[in-house]
């Protein structure tokens, strides 16, 4: 099944699949390593002390998206689309593909 998901998942990526498949290496490793220490956690210090792991998860996902969210649209800024020539110029005036 892995397999699967794994070429699915990089499909259509070009230059960014080597980013992507570090992704789905790092999900994989957490979905292995969370579960586990949160039910430790959840018989050491009880569920609500417990849930402190899983906020600080989440936390860490919404900083990371936020973070990369910058990159991306102040990148996407300098870029310009000529509607007449199909064409996208970015800030040092050379022509790029389509995709912001």
């Amino acid at each position: 099944m892995f397999p699967t998901i794994f070429s699915l998942s990089l499909e259509g990526l070009d230059n960014l699949k080597p980013q992507a498949s570090g992704i789905l290496c790092t999900m994989i490793v957490g979905g292995a390593i969370i579960p586990p220490l949160y039910g430790y956690m959840t018989d050491l210090f009880g569920f609500k002390m417990a849930l402190i792991l899983l906020i600080a998860c989440y936390a860490y996902i919404i900083w990371f998206g936020y973070k990369l969210s910058k990159k991306v649209i102040s990148s996407s800024l300098h870029k310009k689309y000529n509607k007449k020539t199909d064409q996208i110029i970015d800030r040092t005036g050379q022509l790029s593909s389509k995709n912001l």
